[in-house]
């Protein structure tokens, strides 16, 4: 990659970071190096500028991604002489700037992911891709996993669907904010002791939309989906528990009272529509002919299985029932591991791709990108080794302390 290092020090510090940057890369300007590095070679920078950080030290990294974008990768010391893109400020003001005024505007007909107004066609696809990714990095490529991977994270934010979620999204008012625990929508009179949250309103259109028929994606795994679309984020604290927002005919009551005039069968409808869409990203983005999204739902939904589910409960967090048998068990512990590995993928892809702008998904998407992500994430440097090895100092010299240094060396040289 090609980097651009810009010191922004003073003092002793600026000779200090000078002697390391001329090391790595080409001096340019008085403050401004650049250089094509490897991920290695940009942590090995990384380290010796920390090793002597002071409060004069201000180094901001650029990956130059194009020739009209860069992206902040890091800042070492001082943050305050940056911006949070990492560019030097010249001059401020209070007053609203011209360039400051959002020029997007959201579309009426789009449904989008979040304020930043990505579409949520590609937030879903993006999302179900990098968990993907992250997840054969841990799983050793299993084609099962990597696909029920791929499928909850491309169904986690189906619920988004919601028109009570949208009309917040596109509200200028509410750009670019940022959302805690998943509680969307901040509006006074609106409450979520009385309507479903979007990962609640996902986990039940999948319930519906998913075809009995469908052999590819096995039972445990089709729960495991279920599972990371409910618990992508924290149960809900609501002040009054309702015992109907525990059950899918519950969600579907709350849900269905909260549309008004609009029936249920249209919010079928846009999942239908939502998945094709994601299913064509996929089929582009892949090259391929088929995608796997296309083939998890139904084309028509008989809504008289609600019905049926009436009393089914959410999926649960944890599963344990210790008066089974010993083998039981073992099942129900593998099968809570499958869906701590799912949620965790999940969720990491989801804050990856969340905090892109709706312009930079595109491009990730259009130019088939994403890998990128995957690699900047599991590229992160650990100072696990030196952590360890200053807490075993505080102990005497000992047979235990021996041992606990090497294992403390073995972990040292693992890379994450």
């Amino acid at each position: 990659m090609m980097v651009t290092f810009i010191s922004q020090c003073e003092k002793k510090a600026l000779n200090r970071t000078r002697r390391v940057l001329d090391a790595f890369a080409n001096r340019i300007g008085d403050n401004t190096w650049q250089t094509v590095i490897t991920e290695e070679g940009l942590i090995a920078v990384k380290t010796l500028l920390r090793k002597t950080v002071t409060k004069n030290t201000a180094v901001a990294c650029h990956w130059i991604r194009s020739r009209s974008r860069s992206e902040l990768v890091w800042i070492v010391g001082n943050r305050d002489q940056f911006n949070p893109q990492g560019i030097v400020p010249v001059n401020s003001t209070t007053k609203e700037l011209i360039m400051d005024i959002p020029k997007q505007a959201a579309n009426p007909n789009f449904l989008y992911a979040n304020t930043h107004l990505q579409a949520l066609a590609e937030h879903l696809f993006a999302v179900g891709y990098v968990a993907e990714q992250l997840l054969a990095h841990l799983t050793l490529h299993k084609t099962n996993e990597m696909e029920t991977a791929f499928v909850a994270g491309c169904l986690h934010d189906l619920g988004k669907i919601d028109p009570a979620f949208q009309d917040w999204a596109k509200n200028p008012k509410k750009k670019n904010l940022q959302a805690e625990d998943g509680q969307h929508i901040d509006d006074t009179k609106f409450s979520f002791d009385k309507h479903p949250r979007h990962n609640e309103i996902s986990v039940l259109l999948y319930q519906l939309l998913d075809p009995i028929s469908f052999k590819a994606i096995s039972t445990g795994h089709k729960n495991a989906i279920k599972h990371t679309i409910y618990w992508h984020h924290a149960k809900p604290y609501r002040k009054e528990k309702d015992p109907e927002f525990s059950t899918f005919g519950g969600i579907h009551k709350k849900f269905n009272g909260n549309l008004g005039s609009l029936p249920f069968s249209e919010i079928i409808e846009k999942a239908q529509k939502l998945l094709q869409q994601i299913g064509e990203i996929d089929q582009k983005y892949r090259n391929t002919e088929t995608s796997l999204i296309n083939r998890i739902y139904s084309e028509t939904v008989d809504l008289d299985t609600l019905d049926n589910i009436k009393t089914t409960p959410l999926p649960n967090y944890k599963t344990y029932e210790l008066e089974n048998r010993i083998d039981d068990y073992r099942q129900q512990i593998t099968a809570n591991a499958l869906h701590n590995l799912m949620r965790a993928c999940v969720i990491s892809a989801d804050r990856l791709i969340s905090g892109l702008s709706a312009e930079d998904l595109h491009e990730y998407i259009k130019f088939k990108n994403l890998n990128v992500l995957v690699e900047k994430a599991l590229s992160l440097e650990t100072n696990l080794f030196s952590y360890i090895q200053n807490c075993l100092t505080q102990f005497p010299p000992s047979e235990r302390t021996t041992k606990q240094s090497q294992i403390a060396a073995q972990l040292g040289s693992v890379s994450v």
